[in-house]
């Protein structure tokens, strides 16, 4: 017996719009995480979702702005576009107890001072991937 091509539609619309509901404008730090979570909140095996990049679209300089993937779960295939999103390291103050130099004829006070730090957060820029597009 052949479903119904509006019963399966209803059935794609429903999946998306689950989707939408728990992963659009969520950050990944690698677009292929997006698999297990799937698996997760929709209660079936990794192994039962297919996850395939389909297009990669760069700018003149030669660098990725968003990656094109197609999600097939449950025998519906759904669209997903991330855009590249790129954190640089940033100065951030850090504050730090430290022992207090003390001379000999100082009685009292405090032994510790608390002195101010300035530390980058990483080395290198950060990369995530935003679910910009969920689509059937």
């Amino acid at each position: 017996m052949q479903e119904k091509p509006e019963v399966k539609n209803l059935f794609a619309e429903s999946i998306c719009e689950r989707l939408s509901t728990l992963f659009l404008h969520c950050v990944f730090t690698n677009p292929e995480f997006i698999k297990g979570e799937v698996s997760k909140h929709l209660h079936t095996s990794i192994d039962k979702v297919k996850f395939e990049l389909l297009d990669t679209i760069i700018n003149e300089n030669g660098e990725e702005l968003s990656k094109c993937y197609r999600l097939c779960v449950f025998g519906t295939d759904i669209t997903l576009i991330f855009d590249k999103k790129v954190e640089e390291p940033k100065e951030i103050e850090v504050p730090k107890v430290v022992n207090k130099p003390k001379k000999w004829w100082e009685v009292g006070g405090p032994d510790t001072m608390v002195v101010v730090e300035k530390k980058k957060t990483s080395d290198k820029p950060t990369i995530r991937w935003v679910l910009k597009v969920i689509d059937c």
